[in-house]
């Protein structure tokens, strides 16, 4: 598998600052179709006689029709900003006030490439360290729910500790560098005119959903009144100040993860994890990551068990925020996480729609354009995303978040 010029040059680089000489480069394909629908995955590695480094090269597409489509070089920048500047800013925070069980669960970052068409990172493998993904194709178990749920707490909580304790920083780093492309997509002047822009948007968007759910009226009611009121209301309300409160992840679906485990046949919880895939990070509530999490990776049981997952969470975000000499009460406290959770589940009921069609589509797709062709016209596939969908919709029934 051959690599861009520019790329092997940051290869020839990384070799170099890690005291590598007479080596070879030997690459492949690092993912399999489907893991990755935002660039192309390389595996490469540095080798001599001595030793050798095991890296992921991550690099946009290339393809002009692709790119006209899809904002990559926004995406890519997004990315590249969070390794270069934020993540480094929040390991320096974090030693400063001498957090024990610090936020570092992602990849060691080694080089990036920022020129227009070429965008590209270079990660430790985490594949050759035994870290893996879940299964898309099943909804994770509590244990890994629990895992992750863990680790999104010791993030956010980064966060709101820099928010109180170094706000000039934190305003820094929110208001600096690229933005995610897509957090502004609605742009009329007024209200209404945003409105109208939604709608069009959540049409094409929910139309699969409509078709898995036509064999029930009363939960295609409820989707309804969430496309035309709720969710329209839902997303002019998470732009208030109120809801700008941490850096967030954004793409929370199983494949943005990766876990070890201490017995490789023993998979009811991961010795340890890695977030990946950073492109769709922006500035919002801690609860987008929540909801989005649960509601496309969990299974019914549990589904029926979100309030005791919510405190999970709240429980070690509390634990990591007195740890920075923070009161949780005050700066995120569980009640005020249960009323940002009533609007961002809604925005997270939209990407679970498509999310869910990723995990149930086999064969796997290249592109996300494949993915609704192919889920909503083969039949196992659209009864495996018809019963995925209605378990989530009935919880949000249930619960009244519809």
């Amino acid at each position: 598998m051959n690599i861009f010029k520019e790329h092997r040059a940051l290869v020839d680089g990384i070799a170099s600052e890690n005291g590598f000489t007479d080596y070879e480069i030997i690459t492949s394909s690092g993912s399999n179709k489907g893991d990755n629908f935002l660039g192309v995955l390389s595996a490469i590695t540095i080798k001599n006689k001595e030793k050798s480094l095991d890296l992921i090269l991550k690099a946009s597409q290339t393809n002009k029709e692709d790119r006209e489509s899809t904002p990559y070089r926004n995406l890519y920048n997004r990315e590249i900003y969070l390794y270069e500047k934020i993540f480094k800013e929040f390991k320096k925070f974090q030693e400063e006030h001498n957090i024990e069980d610090a936020f570092e669960s992602v990849p060691k970052f080694y080089s990036s490439f920022t020129e227009d068409g070429l965008e590209s990172l270079i990660m430790e493998n985490l594949k050759t360290q035994q870290y893996q993904m879940w299964d898309r194709k099943i909804p994770m178990n509590p244990g890994h729910i629990k895992a992750v749920l863990i680790e999104y707490a010791k993030f956010h909580a980064v966060s709101l500790a820099m928010k109180y304790k170094n706000p000039e920083l934190f305003k820094e780093l929110t208001e600096h560098g690229p933005g995610n492309p897509f957090e502004n997509m609605f742009q009329g002047d007024t209200e209404k005119e945003k409105r109208e822009q939604m709608k069009a948007f959540f049409t094409q968007y929910l139309s699969g959903a409509f078709k898995a759910l036509r064999d029930n009226v009363v939960l295609t009611e409820y989707v309804k009144n969430f496309e035309q009121n709720l969710l329209p209301d839902a997303l002019l309300k998470l732009q208030e100040p109120e809801y700008k409160l941490v850096i967030t992840h954004g793409d929370c679906w199983c494949n943005n993860f990766m876990f070890k485990y201490q017995d490789t046949n023993d998979k009811t919880a991961p010795q340890s994890l890695r977030v990946i895939d950073w492109q769709m990070s922006s500035f919002g509530s801690p609860c987008t990551d929540i909801s989005s999490f649960l509601l496309a990776n969990s299974s019914q049981e549990v589904l029926d068990n979100f309030e005791t997952y919510l405190k999970i969470y709240h429980d070690k975000l509390a634990l990591q925020l007195r740890n920075f000499n923070l009161d949780p009460d005050e700066v995120f406290s569980l009640s005020r996480l249960q009323n940002h959770l009533k609007k961002s589940i809604l925005l997270s009921l939209l990407t679970a729609f498509l999310t869910i069609k990723l995990m149930v589509t086999d064969p796997e797709p290249d592109h996300l354009e494949a993915v609704d062709k192919s889920a909503d016209s083969e039949a196992p596939q659209l009864e495996e995303y018809s019963r995925r969908i209605k378990i989530v919709v009935r919880f949000m029934v249930k619960n009244k978040y519809l």
